[in-house]
């Protein structure tokens, strides 16, 4: 397994390929890992994966050879050619677009679709990424960290909005406030927390005191593990309110699955992250996601039916089920050598 990140950095690909990596050696596959990212001083390497940090390119190629198959978790350009001399079967697994942008396909990014699609095995984690590759993928969602996101059957505060997510223009966290200000304007008592740190985090604060609601908007800072968990299990709405399209939104399952209703915005793999389960909204819509918020605050109905169907949703995206499906994907390209 090629991972450009891995343990003890942290971020969703270094998640997945941990996930993966584990939950393939846990059922008796001979895994190895290499990966760019330096080890930790404090911290043991696993023993059931053979951990192979920025190895040389001898071996490289050596644990190619010893292997039936190589998989790409993430794209990973420059190390495409070492199934090729080792004439082992590929999967590769796309997390993001292999695009800048709708309406820009560069000569890199033509190249990249290129070498993507000459592999045995393509997997997609959102039906919006299989839709824009050039060859065929199979759907294979992301998984969330089960032990840790769940409801924990506590009081929650109706009125209390919550939003996890770096601060940054393309997560849209403006757009919310700004909706929770039109609500607020219309007589609501709503409240917001932002979790999360970012480069626009003091815009966003000035933000707050120019609409007026800075009293009722608390910056939570970054927030993760079990604290997490707790803290989304005292809201009864979270929103994920990107700009842009989000290729997934493991997010959005963390927050189902603490039990919160969760709002996501069109577009990208959002939809596609809560299913059935939870509501969209246009994205950049300030009035639309106001009106949708209020209803469900105010109805609860409504928010009742917002959330139906969550354990048979979350279930797809565990971790026990999405090893099996991307064992199932290694396995074949197997065969097909």
């Amino acid at each position: 397994m090629f991972s450009e990140h891995y343990s003890p950095s942290v971020g969703g690909i270094e998640r997945s390929s941990e996930m993966l990596a584990s939950g393939l050696a846990a059922r008796g596959h001979a895994v190895t890992v290499i990966t760019t990212s330096h080890a930790s001083g404090d911290a043991a390497d696993p023993s059931d994966i053979h951990l192979l940090r920025n190895p040389p390119v001898k071996s490289l190629i050596m644990e190619a050879r010893r292997a039936d198959v190589v998989f790409h978790n993430g794209v990973s350009m420059r190390r495409f050619w070492v199934h090729w001399i080792a004439r082992k079967p590929l999967v590769v697994a796309v997390h993001i677009w292999l695009r800048r942008n709708s309406g820009d396909v560069s000569a890199k990014d033509r190249f990249k679709q290129f070498m993507v699609g000459r592999a045995t095995r393509i997997v997609a984690v959102s039906p919006a990424i299989a839709s824009h590759l050039s060859a065929r993928a199979e759907v294979i969602g992301n998984s969330y960290l089960t032990e840790t996101f769940r409801d924990l059957g506590n009081p929650r505060d109706l009125n209390t909005i919550v939003v996890v997510s770096r601060l940054v223009p393309d997560k849209g966290v403006d757009v919310l406030i700004e909706a929770i200000a039109e609500i607020r304007s219309r007589g609501f008592e709503v409240k917001l927390r932002i979790i999360g740190d970012g480069h626009i985090a003091h815009e966003l604060r000035d933000l707050s005191i120019k609409k007026g609601v800075s009293d009722h908007v608390d910056f939570l800072g970054i927030v993760q593990g079990d604290n997490l968990n707790a803290r989304l299990n005292e809201c009864e709405i979270m929103v994920v309110p990107s700009r842009w399209e989000e290729p997934f939104g493991i997010v959005a399952l963390e927050g189902l699955a603490a039990g919160c209703v969760v709002v996501v915005t069109d577009g990208g793999g959002l939809p596609f992250a809560i299913g059935d389960s939870g509501s969209i909204v246009p994205r950049g819509d300030v009035n639309g996601l106001a009106i949708e918020l209020e209803r469900l605050l105010r109805d609860p109905a409504y928010r009742k039916a917002s959330n139906l169907g969550v354990e048979e949703h979350l279930a797809q995206f565990a971790p026990d089920t999405v090893v099996s499906a991307y064992e199932s994907v290694l396995i074949e390209a197997i065969a097909r050598k």
